[in-house]
């Protein structure tokens, strides 16, 4: 499959989810929590987020010739490639012949259901120092906030996007420090 297919599309995908899924109006709850979650320079898509990744893989089997003549004819996304992402994204979120997909690492959490929409949640070290008991404090607040903030976004994903999401957990150290 030609790379310039693909990359149209994932960038196309991400406008979509974009003006579909307000990515960074999570942002803001996470940097208003005051949970000295830090930031990572590991975001692989431009979905309008400091914290989310879109990490799914897409499937261009089932396009039409159409489809695929359209988007190789393309240099920028336009209204025409967005409308496209629109109408095929379900069936582009599917892997053939499968009931589920393995995400890396290939861990039993990182097993999804064919055709979800598969974020991951990037967050640093924070910088700030605390005593045992303030961190294991933090930890347990952060951990029911992102536990929260998922739900949320698998909700918002549900109804918006008629589809699954799921959303991976990744604590990195800050590289942007």
């Amino acid at each position: 499959m030609d790379e310039e297919i693909k990359k149209i599309y994932k960038e196309a995908f991400c406008q979509f989810l974009n003006k579909n899924i307000d990515i960074s109006s999570f942002d803001k709850k996470i940097e208003e929590s005051n949970l000295y979650f830090g930031t990572s320079n590991d975001i692989l898509c431009n979905i309008n987020s400091k914290y989310f990744s879109l990490l799914n893989k897409f499937y261009f089997s089932k396009l039409s010739e159409e489809d695929l003549v359209t988007l190789r004819n393309k240099k920028e996304i336009d209204d025409e490639v967005l409308e496209l992402v629109e109408r095929t994204y379900k069936e582009c979120l599917k892997k053939e012949g499968v009931s589920g997909v393995m995400y890396n690492p290939p861990l039993p959490k990182h097993y999804v259901d064919n055709g979800s929409l598969v974020l991951e949640f990037v967050y640093g070290k924070n910088t700030k120092k605390f005593s045992d008991d303030e961190y294991i404090e933090i930890y347990r607040q952060q951990k029911n906030f992102i536990d929260n903030m998922i739900k949320e976004i698998k909700k918002e994903v549900a109804e918006k996007l008629g589809i699954n999401c799921e959303v991976f957990i990744s604590k990195r150290v800050r590289t942007n420090v």
